[in-house]
């Protein structure tokens, strides 16, 4: 089978994922990388470098409550497309680096949230903070 030259395919054969860095798909790259760096802190300043890159980007603040702490911030797909946009990308589950690796591109649309805002939002189809305001603009009219 011929490769497409922007489609980058993992070098491990039976995986036909796309590549995340040094010819390996995003599992094994980690698999790699976790090899090579057993310390745990290591691995620790590695999420936290790619998160500041992605919040540095899209913001440092929850679109909902206002939360700014990195470690309580997310990505979401604004309009409930996460998944298609995964298959559609060949990811399992971290688009981080693929935001990272294509630039941050302007699609999809995407928001940061906190991850209760982001929890609430996926079991209930909204959040709290966002009722409560609804709320408030009642009382005042």
């Amino acid at each position: 089978m011929k490769k497409l030259l922007f489609s980058r395919i993992c070098k491990i054969e039976g995986c036909a994922k796309i590549v995340f860095g040094k010819g390996l798909c995003e599992k094994h790259y980690m698999k790699e990388y976790y090899k090579s760096n057993p310390n745990k802190d290591c691995r620790k300043k590695y999420f936290q470098k790619i998160k500041e890159t992605i919040f540095n980007h899209y913001g440092h603040r929850c679109v909902c409550c206002n939360e700014s702490r990195i470690e309580f911030l997310t990505i979401d797909h604004v309009n409930n497309d996460g998944k298609e946009h995964r298959i559609s990308i060949g990811l399992s589950n971290n688009i981080y680096w693929w935001l990272i690796k294509n630039n941050f591109p302007p699609e999809p649309k995407l928001q940061v949230p906190c991850w209760n805002c982001q929890e609430a939002k996926a079991h209930y189809g909204y959040c709290p903070h966002q009722k409560e305001e609804d709320k408030i603009k009642e009382m005042k009219k």
